[in-house]
Parts: structure tokens; C-alpha cells; sequence
């Protein structure tokens, strides 16, 4: 026959701990979507600076959604081409529905799966981003890729430092 000794071991305060712990794991996604939406809005900044110009427009359409937001960002002010003046409204017009339509792509009040876009809502935009043979003035080719690509270190920091936030 064995003899065995049982002991009792009991921790103080263990409910408080798990809860403590519960709550800072809930509040995981909220702090990295605000480190996203960081890294977002910077990318939105350097693609511009980087976005050709002829008028601005295209710059101008630039935009950033996030989950979890509510509204739209402001409207921006498309300057009118003396030759095409229909088309500063054409370029209001398709950008409130550019963003209306991705901002509810991206979700509502999703912040189990944070996500955050960064676009241009002109409809010539891809046709400037893409075209690698168009010599322009100001700006170049690819300004949006080339704001992400090449400063990959920097939408990392953002993104870890909001998320190791209190």
C-alpha cells in the first residue's frame, strides 16, 4: 500500500489576474487597428507626396477607411479643367461612392479582424499608378506601391508600437 500525501495549494486572487489578463487580451485588436490606422494614414501621406500632378485631382482622391468607423472622411476639393468641367464633379461624385462602398467593405465594427485600406477613388488612378512609361513633372509611376515597399520598416513600427501601448 502507498501512502499518499495530498496538498492543498491556493491562490489569492487568481479570479482578479484572469480578469485583468481577459481585458488587456480584448483590448489586443483595438490597439493594433490603431497602430494600422497609423501606418494607413502615413502610407495615404507618402503615396501623395509621391502621386503625379497635374491638377491635383488625383492626389486630392486619395483616401483612408478603417473597420470599426463611422462616417466618411472629408470631402476633398476637386479643382475644375477649364476643357473638361464635368469632370471635377464625375471625380466628387465617384469619390463619395469609392468610399462609401470600401468603407463598408471593410467592416463596421469589426475589431477581431482590424483591417484598414488606403486608396485613390479618381478613375484614372490606375491607369497613372501602372503606367511605368509616362514621363511626368512631378511624381512617378507606382506611387502608391512605392510608399508601401519602400517604407516596410517604418508601417511595422506604427503598427507595433500602437499595439504594445497600455
Amino acid at each position: 500500500m502507498s501512502d499518499t500525501t495530498v496538498i492543498g495549494i491556493q491562490v489569492e486572487g487568481l479570479d482578479r489576474v484572469i480578469r485583468d489578463l481577459n481585458a488587456e487580451v480584448k483590448k489586443i485588436p483595438f490597439r493594433t487597428l490603431r497602430g494600422m490606422i497609423k501606418a494607413g494614414l502615413w502610407i495615404q501621406r507618402e503615396a501623395q507626396k509621391l502621386t503625379p500632378v497635374d491638377f491635383g485631382n488625383l492626389k486630392a482622391s486619395a483616401f483612408t477607411v478603417w473597420s470599426g468607423k463611422k462616417g466618411a472622411p472629408p470631402q476633398p476639393s476637386f479643382k475644375v479643367d477649364p476643357e473638361h468641367p464635368l469632370v471635377a464633379v464625375q471625380l466628387a461624385q465617384n469619390h463619395n461612392n469609392v468610399v462609401a462602398s470600401e468603407q463598408a467593405n471593410v467592416g463596421g465594427d469589426d475589431f477581431v479582424s482590424p483591417t484598414v485600406e488606403v486608396g485613390f477613388t479618381a478613375f484614372y488612378a490606375i491607369y497613372v499608378h501602372e503606367d511605368l512609361n509616362a514621363n511626368h513633372k512631378v511624381g512617378t509611376a507606382k506611387y502608391l506601391e512605392k510608399a508601401i515597399s519602400g517604407n516596410l520598416e517604418q508601417i511595422k513600427r506604427d503598427i507595433r508600437e500602437e499595439a504594445e501601448k497600455p
